[in-house]
């Protein structure tokens, strides 16, 4: 008689299968964008002490197993502390954050505040005041703790809803930034490691493990629920209200919004602050700009320019342009193929780019990949530099556009170019610009690239 040898499923214990979950079912809504927002904002380096901030939300609760799995899957060490701070919940509210915590295996620092207490009667505005209240308790208990960054929980919606609230209620244009340098304790820094993660998401993680978490718990919202009648609602709630609307317009309406605050063309806005300083369209509006071809005389100030993103490159830690190159004779051949083009401003050249109209042979071959045109002519841009007084200008986008003219007045519809891995801005700027990523393509040297391409409509 044979004997049935039966094989015993592990049986996993709810956190395990909750971290299982986010590396498998969750992993292009929830995974892919939070290690996205991580590398692509340089939101953490080797020795961090991170402290991860938790109200109890799904938010929080969320981010605080991610962040414990970019730890345990991550390239480099870096410690974690989960501060839970007590702002004078009621006893259930807080029982159930320890209970949360337990299940999910975060192993939770908490402390007490009076929050509640002071901003209970506060007419005007409580929301935003508790919100600054927090922010300090936090930074200051985190510090202690020795602590050098906060990672809050505010996802890709909070991002949007902030913009519009920014343009509807304050009469101007603002974001969510994803890190910021606390201004009132020194060498700490806030993140937010889910600012690409829809909120949409999260709830379906929430409720694929039927979980439950708090929502607000403070005393204001306690009288609202009460009250039963949505009286004293945030301006948020307002915001999420409204983006419900424009989603049954369209599905594209909210990417639009967050990344309108990634287009910014500074020439088409007629005031804006930069470090506290107002500056008015006015000002410039009599300025000569052009993009013209470069000039052997123009040498040293495109070497300016190239030292200056070579410099940027080093601190980055990104391994492009360390070589040597490009040098004064690179720029002098350029030239002489006319190849080179600078924008220039009153006189002052701002940036610079190698514009090829006759093939790039490092491009016959793209792999991993394809390119959205063959066999048809191209631009391809090579060795573009701006001026570090003028990052965020939009300089890059501009010399573009005056590129993407050239293109149209010879009937080209592709400009191509590329970019080393770990150059993110780089990769910032190319898809404000509307390039698209294609594949890998490989230097003469073997180094390799990640290769983008533009179309454009004739």
């Amino acid at each position: 008689m044979e004997q049935q040898i039966e094989k015993k499923k592990k049986v996993l214990e709810p956190y395990q299968e909750i971290e299982r979950a986010l590396i498998k079912k969750f992993r292009k809504p929830i995974w892919r964008k939070f290690t996205e927002a991580i590398n692509d904002y340089d939101m953490i380096q080797e020795g961090d002490k991170i402290a991860v901030c938790i109200s109890g939300g799904k938010d929080s609760m969320l981010l605080a197993k991610l962040m414990q799995e970019i730890q345990r899957h991550g390239k480099f060490p870096f410690e974690l502390v989960f501060l839970v701070m007590d702002p004078g919940y009621n006893p259930r509210n807080r029982k159930k954050i320890e209970e949360n915590a337990k299940l999910m295996n975060i192993p939770v620092t908490i402390f007490e505040s009076p929050i509640f207490n002071s901003v209970v009667d506060i007419k005007d505005n409580p929301c935003y005041l508790c919100a600054r209240m927090r922010r300090g308790y936090l930074y200051s208990n985190a510090k202690k703790l020795g602590c050098n960054k906060i990672a809050l929980g505010h996802h890709f919606d909070d991002v949007v809803e902030t913009i519009l609230m920014g343009m509807i209620y304050g009469a101007q244009i603002q974001t969510m930034m994803p890190k910021l340098h606390s201004t009132n304790f020194e060498g700490m820094e806030l993140i937010r490691p889910m600012y690409l993660i829809k909120e949409e998401d999260i709830l379906a993680w929430r409720d694929y493990h039927n979980l439950e978490f708090l929502q607000c718990a403070c005393r204001f919202t306690e009288k609202i629920s009460e009250a039963e009648d949505g009286v004293g609602e945030s301006k948020r709630q307002e915001m999420k209200m409204l983006m419900k609307q424009f989603r049954n317009t369209s599905k594209h309406i909210e990417m639009n919004i967050f990344r309108s605050v990634e287009n910014v063309n500074l020439s088409t806005v007629v005031a804006y602050k930069k470090d506290g300083v107002e500056h008015h369209f006015l000002e410039t509006y009599d300025r000569s700009r052009k993009f013209r071809k470069t000039e052997y005389g123009d040498i040293p100030a495109v070497m300016k320019l190239i030292r200056q993103a070579q410099v940027y490159m080093k601190d980055a830690g990104i391994d492009q342009w360390q070589d040597g190159y490009p040098n004064e004779g690179t720029i002098a051949m350029d030239i002489a193929k006319e190849y080179s083009y600078v924008l220039e401003e009153n006189g002052k050249i701002l940036g610079t780019m190698a514009v090829l109209f006759d093939g790039e042979p490092t491009y016959d071959k793209i792999y991993e990949g394809q390119w959205k045109t063959n066999d048809e002519p191209y631009a391809a841009v090579h060795r573009v530099a701006v001026d570090a007084e003028c990052k965020g200008q939009g300089i890059a986008g501009a010399m573009l556009e005056e590129v993407v003219k050239m293109c149209r007045e010879r009937g080209i519809r592709s400009i191509k170019n590329d970019t080393h891995k770990d150059n993110k801005s780089m990769q910032r700027m190319q898809a404000k610009n509307g390039f698209e990523y294609c594949g890998i393509i490989y230097l003469e040297d073997g180094e390799e690239r990640i290769a983008f391409e533009k179309l454009i409509e004739l």
